[in-house]
C-alpha cells in the first residue's frame, strides 16, 4: 500500500503541474515561476471542466479531466509558441519582459537549488509529522468534516459529475446538491479514479504533494518575487515555510480544512501576479498578469471563498506601501497625493467589507457562531506563543524570530517591507478580538472565516512566515557577529559560519520537535511545535477509534454481500458515517447529524420507530419508497468497548436503530461478529 501511495502522490504532482506549466509558459512566464503556480492553472482547469460537463450533461471518469486539460493547455502552449511569437516585430517578444523582470532573472539565480532545499525541508518536515503519524496510507482522519469531505469525493467519482456547484453527500442517488469550495474534492476524485476508488489513499496522496511541492514552491516564487536582491533570505525561507503550526499543519487536524489549505497557498501566488501587475511595464506585460490575477481569484474562491478576504487584508496592505514605495525604492516618497491615495484605499477597502458583511448570501456565514474559548489576555498570549488552538504547540523560537522580523521592518533601510508587518498585525487583531471576546465586532472582524478562531489565527501564521525568515536571517548574522568578536575580530571562515548557522538551526529544531508536555486543563495542554501536531494526526488517523479497522474490515464483507443499488441503514455514530465514502458502502447517514438520504420527515421516522417495522405502516412503507434492504450496527447495544463518537450524539434519537436486536421480528442476521451485525430485512413486512 505504502508503494501506491507512492504512485498516487506521483500522478497527483502531474495532475497538477503538467497541463498549469504548459499554460503558464504560453503565457511567457519563466520556467521557475510556470513550475511555482501550475497547479493553481490545473486546478481552474479541472473545476471548470467539471462545472462544464455537468451543465452539458456529460458523464465521465475523473481521470479524463487532467487529460482534456493537458490537451487544452497544449494547444495553447502551441498557438503562444507558433502563432503568436511569428507574429512579433523581429528581435521582440509578443510579451514584452519589464525591466525588473530582467533584474530579477539575473539576481534570482540557482533556482534549481532553491528549489532542492524548499522540497527537501517540507519533505523532512512531512514525514515527521504526517507520514509517520497516521496509520497507514489508506487511514484517514475521523474529524467530522473529513466524513462530509469523503463522501462527496465518493459522490464524484460514482456519478461522474464534478461541479462544485452540485456537492452533495448522496449525489450517488441523483439528489441534487448545490455550491459548495470542492476544488480539492475534484483534484482527490482524478488521483483516487486511477487507484481503484480509493478516497482515503487519494486524499493523503494531495496532502502529500500540497505539502511538499505546491506550498513550498509557492513560497519560494515569494521571496524571490518580494526579496530579488537577498538570495540568502530566499535559502532561510525554506526553514520556516512548513515550520508553523497554525498553518499549514493545522488545517490537517481540525475540520479538516482541505479547501482552506489549497486556497490561501493561491493567495499568496495571487499576490505575486498582483505585484507584477502593477511593476509591469508595458501594456503587453501587465495585462499578462492581470490575466493571471482574474485566474487566481476564482480558483481561491473555488477551494474556499474566505481566501478571497486573506487576499483582501495581505493586498492592500502591499499596495498601500507600494504607493509609498516606487520599484526597488529603499525610502518612502511621502506627499499629499500618496497619503491622501492611501487613504482612499483603505476606506475603499472597509467599504467593501462591510458591504459583503451585509450580503445576504453570506449572512449564514459572518454571523456563525463560535464562542470565545480564552479570556483576551489568554488569547492575545496564546497569538504570541502561535500556540492558536489545542491543536497547536507552543513556537517560542518562531515567536522570538518573527518578533526580529518585525522589528527589521521598522530599521532604516528595510521599510518597504512594513507592509508584511502590517498585514501580520491586522491578522492577529483579528485573531485576538476572535479568540479572546464574544464582542458585537468580533462578526464583522472575523466573521468570515465563521469567526473561528483557528482560521483566524492559521492566517497570521501565514503572514508571519515572511517575518520568520527576517528575523531568523537577522538572527544567524547576531550569532555570526557574535562569534567573531570572540575571536578578537578574525573571520570564521567557511567551516565557522557553517557550524554557527547549524547550531540556530539545531536550536529552532529542538524548540520544534522537543517532547515537551505540560497539561493544566484540557484548554491549556501545552506541547511544543510541530511534536502537538503529529500527536494529533497520530490520534486522528488511528484504526483504534471511530471507524476501527474491525469495522472497516466488516464494512467490506457487508459490500460483498449487499447487492448493488440497496440501501442500508446505519448509525451514523458508531463508525459507519465514514463507511460511504472510504468503502462505498450505500449508507443512509453519511455524517453525524440527523438528515439522511430521505426527507426529514423520513430521517425521524427512522431514527425513532425503524424497530417497529412488523407493526408499523408508516415504517414499512418509507422501507418501500427508499429500497432499504438492509440495517448495519458496528457498535451493538449494551456491547463493551463500543467505539462511538460522541459529536451530536444523544441516545434518545437513535432508539429505533439502536433497539434493534437478533430478535426483532422483521430483521435477520446476515453478518455477524462480535459487536457487529448486519441485518436483512423481511421484505415480508414491506409494504408493495
Amino acid at each position: 500500500m505504502w508503494f501506491e501511495l507512492l504512485l498516487a502522490t506521483l500522478l497527483c504532482a502531474c495532475a497538477l503541474y503538467v497541463p498549469g506549466f504548459l499554460f503558464a509558459r504560453a503565457l511567457r512566464m519563466r520556467r521557475f515561476d510556470a513550475v511555482a503556480v501550475a497547479p493553481l492553472f490545473s486546478v481552474a482547469l479541472l473545476v471548470a471542466e467539471g462545472i462544464v460537463a455537468h451543465k452539458a450533461g456529460v458523464v465521465m471518469p475523473a481521470y479524463a479531466l487532467p487529460l482534456v486539460a493537458l490537451g487544452i493547455c497544449l494547444a495553447c502552449f502551441v498557438v503562444s509558441r507558433v502563432v503568436v511569437r511569428p507574429m512579433a516585430p523581429r528581435g521582440a517578444h509578443a510579451w514584452q519582459r519589464s525591466e525588473d523582470e530582467r533584474i530579477d532573472a539575473r539576481c534570482c539565480q540557482g533556482a534549481g537549488k532553491q528549489v532542492l532545499l524548499y522540497v527537501g525541508v517540507a519533505l523532512f518536515v512531512t514525514v515527521i509529522v504526517f507520514l509517520t503519524a497516521i496509520d497507514g496510507p489508506d487511514s484517514f482522519s475521523r474529524s467530522d468534516d473529513t466524513a462530509f469531505h469523503i463522501a462527496v469525493i465518493r459522490g464524484f467519482l460514482d456519478s461522474g459529475s464534478y461541479s462544485i456547484l452540485n456537492c452533495s453527500s448522496f449525489l450517488d442517488h441523483g439528489i441534487a446538491g448545490g455550491y459548495y469550495p470542492g476544488a480539492w474534492y475534484v483534484v482527490a476524485a482524478v488521483v483516487a479514479s486511477v487507484f481503484g476508488d480509493s478516497v482515503s489513499l487519494a486524499n493523503n496522496a494531495t496532502i502529500i504533494v500540497t505539502m511538499v511541492l505546491v506550498f513550498p514552491l509557492v513560497m519560494l516564487l515569494f521571496f524571490r518575487q518580494f526579496f530579488p536582491e537577498n538570495t540568502r533570505l530566499a535559502y532561510v525561507g525554506a526553514l520556516v515555510t512548513p515550520a508553523f503550526c497554525g498553518f499549514p499543519w493545522g488545517f490537517l487536524v481540525f475540520g479538516q480544512l482541505f479547501g482552506n489549505l489549497l486556497s490561501w497557498i493561491f493567495v499568496i501566488a495571487a499576490l505575486v501576479f498582483l505585484a507584477r501587475a502593477i511593476d509591469a511595464q508595458g501594456a503587453g506585460s501587465r495585462a499578462r498578469w492581470i490575466v493571471c490575477l482574474a485566474i487566481a481569484l476564482p480558483v481561491i474562491a473555488a477551494a474556499q471563498p474566505n481566501g478571497v478576504f486573506t487576499f483582501g487584508i495581505i493586498a492592500v496592505a502591499y499596495v498601500a506601501w507600494r504607493i509609498f514605495f516606487g520599484p526597488n525604492a529603499k525610502h518612502a516618497t511621502f506627499s499629499r497625493a500618496r497619503i491622501l491615495g492611501v487613504v482612499g484605499l483603505v476606506v475603499a477597502a472597509c467599504v467593501v467589507w462591510v458591504g459583503f458583511y451585509f450580503a445576504p448570501p453570506l449572512q449564514a456565514v459572518v454571523e456563525y457562531e463560535t464562542p470565545a474559548t480564552l479570556s483576551l489576555a489568554e488569547g492575545i498570549a496564546s497569538g504570541l506563543t502561535f500556540m492558536f488552538s489545542t491543536h497547536g504547540g507552543i513556537q517560542p523560537f518562531l515567536s522570538v524570530v518573527v518578533l526580529l522580523g518585525i522589528i527589521r521592518t521598522c530599521r532604516k533601510g528595510h521599510r518597504r517591507y512594513l507592509w508584511m508587518t502590517a498585514a501580520f498585525a491586522c491578522a492577529m487583531l483579528i485573531y485576538f478580538v476572535d479568540v479572546g471576546t464574544d464582542w458585537p465586532i468580533k462578526h464583522l472582524l472575523a466573521g468570515f472565516w465563521y469567526s473561528d478562531y483557528r482560521r483566524t489565527g492559521a492566517m497570521a501564521a501565514l503572514f508571519a512566515i515572511p517575518l520568520a525568515a527576517m528575523g531568523l536571517l537577522w538572527l544567524t548574522d547576531a550569532c555570526l557577529a557574535l562569534a567573531r568578536r570572540l575571536r578578537g575580530g578574525d573571520k570564521l571562515g567557511t567551516v565557522g559560519a557553517s557550524v554557527v548557522a547549524s547550531a540556530v538551526v539545531v536550536v529552532m529544531l529542538v524548540c520544534q520537535f522537543a517532547p515537551l508536555h505540560v497539561y493544566f486543563s484540557e484548554k491549556r495542554d501545552i506541547r511544543m511545535g510541530l511534536m502537538t501536531v503529529r500527536h494529533q494526526l497520530a490520534t486522528n488517523y488511528s484504526w483504534q477509534i471511530g471507524f476501527t479497522a474491525e469495522e472497516d474490515a466488516f464494512v467490506q464483507q457487508v459490500k460483498d454481500v449487499v447487492p448493488e443499488g440497496a440501501l442500508v441503514v446505519n448509525l451514523p455514530n458508531d463508525g459507519s458515517c465514514w463507511s460511504y465514502g472510504v468503502e462505498g458502502l450505500d449508507t443512509y447517514w453519511r455524517r453525524c447529524v440527523k438528515n439522511g438520504v430521505g426527507t426529514s420527515d423520513q430521517d425521524k421516522l427512522l431514527r425513532l420507530h425503524m424497530k417497529e417495522l412488523s407493526t408499523s405502516e408508516d415504517v414499512q412503507q418509507a422501507v418501500s419508497d427508499l429500497n432499504i434492504q438492509y440495517v448495519l450496527l458496528l457498535d451493538y447495544a449494551g456491547a463493551d468497548n463500543r467505539t462511538m463518537v460522541e459529536k451530536r450524539y444523544e441516545e434518545k434519537d437513535w432508539v429505533g436503530i439502536e433497539e434493534i436486536t437478533d430478535d426483532t421480528p422483521g430483521f435477520t442476521v446476515v453478518l455477524s461478529e462480535g459487536d457487529m451485525r448486519l441485518y436483512a430485512i423481511d421484505r415480508s413486512y414491506v409494504a408493495e
